[in-house]
């Protein structure tokens, strides 16, 4: 009787920790959409990593309730650390558009014309009087040769998710980071 007890118990908990398990879904930031830009710049240029705010350092997906507000998803996480897949995206949007004489990654040593480095303060979704947003706020920073400090541009943008899903908001950030990609490189000095 006790052996019998003893399975009916093992069996319970075998089912109760498979039903319990939690099933991520992995969402990722991509460089596409590269539309040609007519412009050539005789000049190499670094892709510094990507710098993040602390309250971003999470593999989950952040959602801003108000302004000193922020959870994330339990469920939804970024496919691999934000500020890494970023630094790809910038890197791989860099080298494929083809303006630059020669793009390097971070860890390159070759010294660079410009070094473009970026600070992401919040990328995610944002609830404001019950309407749902992507939010992007980013900072860029180009140095010349000599690391001296010659523009700064911020873009924050807030776009309506018509899809009301995590979904349209991972499509909303994808266009948007590649949208700001190409206006970086029309409106920066190089």
């Amino acid at each position: 009787m006790r052996l019998y007890k003893f399975f009916l118990l093992v069996i319970v908990l075998i089912f109760f920790s498979c039903t319990g398990s939690k099933k991520f879904i992995y969402y990722t930031i991509e460089s596409y959409n590269k539309v040609s830009i007519d412009k050539k710049i005789d000049k190499t240029i670094k892709i510094k990593k990507v710098e993040i705010s602390r309250n971003l350092i999470s593999d989950k997906i952040p959602i801003k309730l108000s302004t000193h507000k922020l959870v994330f998803y339990n469920r939804y996480i970024w496919a691999s650390s934000i500020d890494l897949m970023l630094t790809e995206v910038i890197y791989n949007y860099f080298f494929d558009i083809g303006v630059f004489k020669s793009v390097f990654k971070y860890n390159d040593i070759t010294p660079a014309d410009y070094y473009l480095n970026t600070y992401i303060n919040f990328l995610g979704e944002y609830i404001e009087d019950k309407k749902d947003y992507a939010y992007i706020n980013m900072i860029f920073y180009l140095y010349d040769r000599d690391q001296n400090l010659i523009w700064v541009k911020k873009y924050e943008k807030k776009i309506p998710n018509t899809e009301n899903s995590i979904d349209g908001i991972i499509k909303i950030i994808n266009i948007e980071i590649n949208n700001i990609l190409r206006d970086l490189i029309l409106t920066a000095p190089f």
